[in-house]
């Protein structure tokens, strides 16, 4: 008996611990402090900070052009990725983006045609249509690969990010977001809840690729 404890007390010895994870919620209230918004529309991330955390393997993502709208309109990356923008409408579309992240213009191209960006680094990019104003799609390109985008409950989940204090902070597309410290530690999972603000229900006007009003209609 006593071979068998010690046995298994060696055992449990020699095993890595459970890596920590990090849990919570996130709270969308407007300026007069009432609930609103839509959580699926934020992503919560794990900042980089004086030691990068993993980058992450870059992958392939799917953006559909359908029903004039982009599908879906917020996709978080890791940097390095490339994206598919695949026209499945009947009428042309053009993608096209002036973000600083990333410069690009897809030119006009018809259903059952695709188009592709490789995301080389780290921010934000916007994406629009030239011909359909009301198209928007951001693309959230991250340095690490602890993140997740949020549950239409409002909680999220990242899991085995290294032990130690880490910057978690969380990105909304309709309004501004906040950031606060969290200690991860084997084994555990560290609770966090994070506030947003609610700013506006659309997305704000802009103008086509040559930085002109779109027209009426098409």
């Amino acid at each position: 008996m006593y071979t068998r404890l010690w046995s298994i007390g060696l055992l449990l010895s020699v095993m890595p611990l459970q890596a920590g994870s990090l849990e919570g919620m996130i709270e969308i209230k407007n300026k007069r402090g009432e609930k609103a918004g839509d959580c699926s529309q934020a992503v919560v991330f794990v900042e980089n900070g004086a030691t990068p955390l993993a980058a992450g393997t870059p992958g392939t993502h799917t953006v559909l052009l359908k029903e004039r709208v982009f599908d879906p309109p917020i996709l978080a990356i890791v940097q390095g990725s490339t994206v598919d923008f695949p026209n499945e409408d009947t009428i042309l579309h053009n993608v096209f983006s002036l973000s600083k992240t990333k410069k690009f213009d897809l030119g006009l191209y018809k259903q059952g045609e695709s188009k592709s960006v490789t995301f080389e680094g780290a921010g934000l990019v916007k994406a629009f249509c030239n011909i359909h104003a009301d198209m928007v799609s951001h693309i959230l390109i991250l340095e690490n690969k602890f993140f997740t985008q949020v549950s239409q409950q409002c909680s999220f989940a990242i899991p085995a990010p290294p032990d130690g204090k880490h910057t978690v902070s969380v990105w909304y597309a309709l309004g501004k977001g906040s950031s606060t410290e969290v200690e991860v530690k084997a084994g555990q999972a560290s609770g966090v809840k994070l506030a947003v603000v609610h700013k506006r229900d659309k997305q704000k006007k802009h103008k086509n690729k040559h930085g002109k009003s779109y027209k009426k209609a098409y």
